[in-house]
């Protein structure tokens, strides 16, 4: 067993003067935590002329600080702020060996973790992590085993990837056809009374009730994730526009638009950026409209602003709805959900799909560091020797730190 520190150089970042930052490629490359991360690689958006701690490239990038663990290959010198730090490995080990072990001290290193608004790790935790070293040719075996199962797996993530889309095509062609046929028009203010929560944003609690945001609102669902909660004089003092009651239909105007979802049933709050629409005879075929391409295309015609796009309720309230009686709204809504629930099946079946792919990689990388993933070999140059050469390379570094 060996510390972290004792293999590699740790980096840890530090934000530089905002005055510094631009979005014209001037300076390095700006990194300031895992927003930028991608699959592999980070992509920039900002980059610094004056910059503080530095990346190099085939560093490994961990997010340090909110959220803690996530890892990225750094593929340029670039410019970390605090939310990151860059791990160097030293001796001529893998890049990767040390970005897959790390991504086995994930759930550890949340646990480390401290803050009330922001969980973060210190540097010193960070350098202080053990690891059961392997001799270098080891190592790299270790890197192919693990690369070659995890392009199988890969393979079989796009497949289920490719199949969650055609179901999101498939269900925009139900509602496609379901609305097709339909040829009587008329604005929403001809249909609906439009209950307008556009304003300030309320001061959150602990505890209390829920408060829907825009983010939780997806596909015609609510999502009690990363939820927030206002007290009872809150509610009442900014839910004075109107109480949700059942049959109401909740929509997001901006960030992002044309989100819908019926009310659900306990007593909730709700955000700027979102209308109810209400009216005596629709319901679930109002939420299916809405949530169909069509409907979203007369949306977008109609929003307007430029920095945070969003449709008024002047533009809004002029879009046209298509209606007709409450026999066939109720067989159309039928026909939607028949077809929605044979995708639902399917849908899930992927999701166990994909989950299975991600329990099968961290029990790949938890094998490889346990010495099981592959052979040892007693001809490999032992680890002493890798240590050695480490400490020289290492010695070297001191006078230019």
């Amino acid at each position: 067993m060996i510390r972290l520190i004792d293999i590699a150089s740790v980096i840890m970042g530090q934000s530089p003067k905002s005055s510094t930052y631009n979005e014209e490629g001037k300076g390095l490359p700006f990194y300031q935590g895992k927003a930028e991360f991608g699959e592999n690689c980070p992509t920039p958006v900002k980059w610094c002329s004056k910059p503080g701690k530095i990346a190099e490239k085939g560093d490994v990038l961990i997010s340090v600080r909110a959220p803690v663990g996530p890892t990225n290959i750094c593929q340029e010198k670039s410019c970390i702020g605090r939310g990151l730090a860059a791990v160097r490995p030293l001796g001529g080990m893998p890049t990767q060996y040390l970005r897959y072990w790390l991504s086995t001290k994930h759930h550890e290193l949340e646990i480390k973790s401290t803050g009330t608004t922001f969980k973060a790790i210190s540097g010193d935790t960070l350098r202080n992590l053990e690891i059961n070293l392997h001799p270098l040719p080891e190592q790299k075996r270790i890197v192919a085993k693990i690369e070659s199962l995890f392009s199988r797996l890969d393979s079989a993530k796009d497949s289920l990837e490719r199949v969650r889309q055609e179901i999101k095509r498939y269900r925009q062609s139900v509602l496609k056809s379901a609305f097709d046929n339909l040829k009587q028009e008329k604005s929403i203010e001809n249909v609906f009374q439009i209950i307008d929560y556009r304003g300030r944003t309320p001061p959150f609690a602990n505890s209390g009730i829920v408060h829907l945001r825009t983010a939780n609102i997806r596909n015609g669902q609510i999502r009690l994730e990363n939820i927030r909660y206002v007290t009872e004089e809150t509610y009442k003092k900014y839910m004075t526009r109107g109480i949700p009651r059942k049959g109401d239909v909740l929509m997001t105007t901006e960030a992002p638009m044309g989100e819908v979802s019926l009310i659900p049933d306990y007593k909730f709050s709700i955000a700027q950026r979102m209308v109810l629409l209400r009216s005596d005879n629709f319901d679930k075929f109002v939420m299916y409209q809405i949530m169909s391409t069509f409907f979203q295309k007369r949306l977008e015609r109609a929003k307007t602003g430029t920095t945070v796009a969003g449709i008024s309720s002047r533009n809004f309230k002029k879009v046209s709805f298509k209606f007709c009686s409450l026999e066939e709204q109720a067989k159309i809504v039928e026909k939607i959900e028949s077809r929605f629930e044979r995708a639902k099946v399917l849908e899930n079946a992927v999701e166990q799909g994909l989950e299975k792919i991600e329990r099968l990689k961290k029990s790949i990388l938890k094998k490889a560091f346990e010495g099981k993933l592959v052979e040892a070999d007693s001809n490999d140059e032992p680890v002493e020797i890798l240590l050695e050469r480490i400490k020289k390379e290492k010695a070297k570094l001191k006078p230019s730190r």
